[in-house]
């Protein structure tokens, strides 16, 4: 075998070997880590050999949401958290050539931070001296003698040479880059200039996902002149405009709008391309400038949240423990929040009573005529008429309440009315800051029901991060609505409990339970009764 059939041996395995770790890395997502076919793919194509690893520190991101290490998180989704990914991808490939050693233990949220400090720490790019164009031009604004302006298909979504001229990472994960260039004369010499000051990502089937300025900067009015006739530029091969839409990818913020353009520039690729203008910016900006009517869009959503999910959308709840020793002595159980602890019923240690005295609780409530009746009868059961003259009911129940019966049923039935007040005053705070989203269909164990008309909320956000959201989420109103919330762009409910609020009890529901509670005492008295007539036969 020569050595040219040998390299084309290992470059075949290296290309087997590549589908077979690629399949087996979107298989661990699916089945190991509870990714959907289409988010394990989306991530896979976005972070490539670490994608299980980045999928875990988004998994323990969401976690972090919850407070609670061991929720488990079911179906995670990518497109929320695509821009942070890509800007750490750039980082770790570009910054880091790779290497993940030094930060293979930081939190997403960290891992972030550094990638936002290294994109801005990148600086200015570099211009080149007679510099050689060998990239396709796709428009050309230079003079005969060869200065001024052109654009460039770099053909790639990885340069190097558009990094050291820009001064950011000069990669894409979405589409192919573009080049803004100028080549300009050095003054007293024969030697000239080329300089990037744009550069676009644009995919294959026309989405323009990026176009920024050096270092990643918004690209100012001047280059405003050189962008419009992108939008009119066609593929030779099939004749379909370079660009056809929009998306995000990378800090959007900064990225060129249609809407930051003339109003007339903006007319005229609308009479143009009228199909780019389906976005809510654009539609907003057309319906300001009175070409269109205001779109009708439905903004009422109904919106179920899980008991487990509600501390995600008010604020002020805390966690309840709910862990306890086995009779192996380990650990078992799971912290809880609050809202899914009243949604249970079960606020039976959240709550706790005050140590009260049989001779207060008979000051501050009123017995039925029913309840004191059968109090007196089960005394009558233990002692003479003679023995009970006189007496109060307090004294009554000390002297002749041998084993506590009707004392316990007279405190624990206080206790249980002061548990039920808590209970209903919890339920309706929660109830209340739920219902700041909208009408309540249903709140039981189960969850929430919210019937919600959503635009107020959306509107009450900046222009620029719903519209952000709009493109990201494919203008579902639902999905913006839930994302908005998540990440503080519309301000939470409050839990508002106060610490120092007291239990009102209600009568009629203490007499209830004490109903209940003397007719189980009834057993233990005529127990009694028995006994002390046979010891005096």
């Amino acid at each position: 075998m020569n050595l040219l059939q040998e390299l084309h041996r290992i470059k075949e395995l290296n290309s087997t070997f590549g589908v077979i770790i690629e399949a087996s890395k979107v298989k661990t997502l699916i089945d190991k880590l509870g990714f959907s076919e289409e988010n394990a793919k989306l991530l896979d194509s976005l972070c490539g050999p670490l994608s299980v690893w980045m999928a875990n520190k988004i998994i323990d991101e969401i976690k972090s949401v919850y407070n609670n290490p061991d929720v488990v998180v079911i179906r995670p989704k990518i497109r929320p958290y695509q821009q942070k990914i890509t800007s750490i991808m750039d980082y770790i490939r570009v910054g880091l050539n790779g290497n993940i050693k030094d930060i293979k233990g930081d939190t997403f949220i960290e891992l972030y931070n550094k990638s936002v400090s290294w994109h801005e720490s990148l600086g200015g790019g570099k211009a080149k001296i007679n510099y050689k164009e060998t990239h396709p031009i796709i428009l050309d604004f230079r003079t005969e003698d060869g200065m001024g302006f052109y654009w460039v298909n770099l053909e790639t979504n990885d340069s190097k040479e558009e990094c050291e001229r820009m001064g950011h990472c000069g990669r894409s994960s979405r589409g192919n880059l573009y080049s803004l260039r100028q080549v300009t004369p050095i003054s007293g010499s024969k030697y000239s200039l080329n300089r990037s000051y744009l550069t676009a990502a644009i995919s294959d089937d026309g989405i323009l996902y990026q176009l920024k300025g050096p270092s990643n900067t918004k690209p100012s009015s001047e280059f405003h002149q050189y962008i419009t006739p992108l939008f009119n530029v066609k593929d030779e091969s099939n004749e379909e405009y370079l660009i056809q839409g929009f998306g995000s990818e990378y800090a959007s913020e900064r990225d060129f709008k249609l809407a930051d353009l003339t109003n007339e520039t903006l007319l005229e690729i609308y009479k143009q391309r009228p199909e780019l203008f389906d976005t809510r910016s654009l539609q907003r900006k057309l319906v300001e400038l009175g070409v269109i009517e205001k779109p009708q869009i439905d903004y009422n959503i109904e919106l179920k949240i899980d008991p487990d999910d509600i501390q995600r959308y008010i604020k002020g709840g805390w966690q309840v423990s709910r862990r306890r020793k086995n009779k192996e002595g380990k650990w078992v159980g799971r912290d809880v929040d609050i809202f899914e602890t009243i949604l249970s019923g079960d606020l039976w240690d959240v709550w706790q009573s005050g140590n009260y005295s049989l001779g207060d609780i008979l000051d501050w409530i009123n017995l039925t005529d029913e309840n004191e009746k059968k109090i007196w009868e089960l005394l009558n059961m233990v002692a003479t008429p003679e023995e009970l003259k006189d007496l109060s009911l307090e004294e009554a129940i000390e002297e002749y309440d041998y084993n506590s019966e009707i004392s316990n049923a007279i405190t624990s039935s206080y206790e249980f009315a002061e548990s039920d007040d808590f209970y209903n005053h919890m339920y309706k705070l929660l109830k209340n800051a739920l219902s700041e989203y909208g009408e309540i269909k249903s709140l039981d164990d189960t969850g929430v029901v919210l019937q919600i008309n959503a635009e107020p909320f959306i509107n009450s956000a900046d222009d620029n991060y719903v519209d952000d959201y709009m493109e990201t989420f494919d203008n579902n109103i639902k999905d913006v609505f839930v994302e908005m919330v998540l990440q503080g762009d519309i301000e939470k409910p409050d839990f508002e409990f106060d610490d120092r609020w007291s239990p009102s009890i209600d009568d009629s529901n203490f007499n209830e339970i004490l109903r209940e509670r003397l007719g189980e005492a009834e057993y233990v008295f005529e127990k009694e009764a028995v006994k002390k007539t046979e010891e005096k036969s």
